[in-house]
């Protein structure tokens, strides 16, 4: 009973989105990515975009760029793509990662160009190991790791100094038998 009217409610939520959207027809080999902000304030948020399989075909990863609506270049996070380097042998549907900036109260388009190569920000990473600990040190945090658990002991905010664990954290081993 009650599905049917929410499908409802999402179908004129989503052509009421819609209808907020420019008339703009995509270039050829572009796929248009609208991030729409309802707050009043300016919105700094990720945005997962799956591509559909049309766009990505199995055996045929394209390199593809995300652009904002100024034409400058976006830094993203291409999983499955071809430079990917996954450890995992399937071959998954393909996901795009960025961080939309959009003002308060409007949306803002990007646009994923293909054949061409992402702007990748190469961070510096550095890697320490004790008998106890391995410390992993980026621009922006400071991760240790115990040696014997595998788990996270520790986990600074370098901007603050902060410690944002409140205590250490392990993996949990499960039987998975539903593959």
């Amino acid at each position: 009973k009650y599905g049917r009217s929410a499908h409802i409610c999402r179908e004129l939520r989503l052509a009421a989105q819609l209808m907020l959207l420019p008339n703009i027809m995509p270039k050829l080999n572009t796929i248009p990515i609208y991030v729409f902000n309802p707050h009043a304030y300016v919105m700094k948020a990720p945005v997962d975009f799956e591509f559909l399989i049309t766009h990505s075909p199995m055996g045929n990863r394209k390199s593809y760029a995300l652009y904002d609506d100024a034409g400058r270049r976006v830094t993203s996070q291409d999983t499955n793509g071809p430079y990917e380097q996954s450890q995992v042998p399937i071959n998954w549907q393909r996901n795009l990662t960025f961080m939309a900036d959009v003002p308060g109260m409007s949306l803002r388009r990007y646009e994923i160009r293909s054949d061409e190569k992402p702007r990748i920000r190469k961070s510096k990473l550095t890697v320490k190991q004790t008998k106890k600990h391995i410390t992993v040190e980026n621009k922006w945090m400071i991760a240790k790791f115990l040696h014997a658990s595998g788990g996270l002991a520790s986990l600074i905010d370098k901007a603050t100094g902060r410690e944002l664990l409140r205590g250490s954290i392990g993996p949990v081993v499960m039987k998975d038998n539903l593959d």
